[in-house]
């Protein structure tokens, strides 16, 4: 009998440790695929992925045509306790946003390849059991054309948290320099961040 739990104990430990080396503590199961957007279908057409916790709907247009988005990701790094420590918040500031730092990993890839548009950012309140309404928007650019917009509509309690959204490039992907602006905004307050990631 002892031997058989402390069996059960050291898979659950093992269990544990990859969670934790993982991070991502909820992953939205389902999958958006743009086949063949041109300009004006992408901008016109909402894909939709998430459960109860939020949503994504978007889509890769221009240079981006025909790639694939996948599986939206997200973890919380900071509980409201000691996101209001590292931001100075009182509840007499009211709803803050701030957006901690965009990024896009990894900063270079290749034709067919993927990379994560990632941000992380703070919400606080003045109860930190209210749930905030939030919307994220990650926009791509490309020359100063737009070839990607995303948005997710989330929920937020008061805390620091971590999304992201991978996106799978074509082949035939252009080279060059991609700019990715994130901005998070709900309950009369904003924040902004920009990133960029280069195709060789």
């Amino acid at each position: 009998m002892n031997q058989r739990l402390c069996k059960n104990v050291a898979v659950l430990c093992l269990v544990a440790l990859a969670l934790q080396g993982c991070g991502w503590i909820r992953e939205h199961q389902k999958t958006i695929i743009g086949t063949g957007l041109g300009a004006a279908a992408g901008a016109g057409m909402g894909y939709v992925v998430g459960g109860k916790r939020g949503a994504v709907g978007g889509a890769l247009v221009g240079a981006l045509a025909g790639g694939i988005i996948g599986n939206m990701m997200e973890r919380k790094d900071r509980e409201a306790a000691a996101t209001n420590q590292a931001y100075s918040y009182a509840p007499t500031q009211g709803t803050r946003v701030e957006v901690a730092g965009a990024l896009a990993d990894p900063a270079a890839t290749t034709p067919g390849g993927t990379v994560n548009l990632q941000v992380t950012y703070a919400v606080m309140a003045p109860n930190d059991q209210t749930a905030v309404p939030l919307v994220e928007t990650r926009v791509v650019t490309f020359n100063g054309t737009k070839v990607a917009e995303l948005t997710s509509n989330v929920s937020r309690t008061p805390g620091t948290y971590t999304t992201q959204v991978p996106i799978q490039l074509r082949a035939d992907t252009p080279k060059g320099q991609y700019q990715l602006d994130v901005v998070v905004a709900g309950a009369g307050a904003q924040g902004q961040r920009s990133a960029t990631f280069v195709v060789n």
